[in-house]
């Protein structure tokens, strides 16, 4: 019974993904935060070949990621339930509180080497951290 209650669950998982992608939409619509370097728009992929970290079950995925100053992380919510990215320091936001639905992606540029703790400010558990080196 419980191989079938596992397999179940999976096969619901997997068809809730494939979901997902599927409601992503098109990459063509975009609209700019008030961040220069940073940029919300609506995509299934990473645009820019850099690090992309997924929302999906309340957290970031995955939580911690590092890159070279320069460089783009791209966050995509992957589920129906809303969210945001917003960095503790208040060095980037991806837009208002929750503002990402699913299937949006925000990119970030990182400019300046160090430590960037960030979290989703509806969902203060969903904590996240991009170290970023020269």
């Amino acid at each position: 019974m419980r191989r079938a209650t596992a397999f179940f669950l999976c096969l619901c998982l997997a068809v809730s993904g494939g979901l997902a992608l599927a409601a992503c939409g098109d990459s063509s619509s975009s609209s700019s935060s008030s961040k220069k370097k940073s940029k919300k728009k609506k995509s299934s992929t990473t645009t820019t070949g850099g690090p992309g970290v997924v929302m999906q079950n309340i957290q970031f995925d995955p939580k911690a990621v590092s890159v070279k100053t320069g460089n783009t992380v791209t966050w995509t919510n992957n589920e129906s339930v809303q969210h945001d990215v917003t960095a503790d320091d208040g060095s980037f936001k991806s837009g208002p509180a929750g503002g990402m639905k699913q299937g949006d992606n925000y990119e970030h540029t990182f400019d300046k080497a160090g430590s960037f703790a960030y979290k989703c400010t509806i969902h203060p558990n969903m904590t996240g951290t991009v170290e970023v080196t020269q």
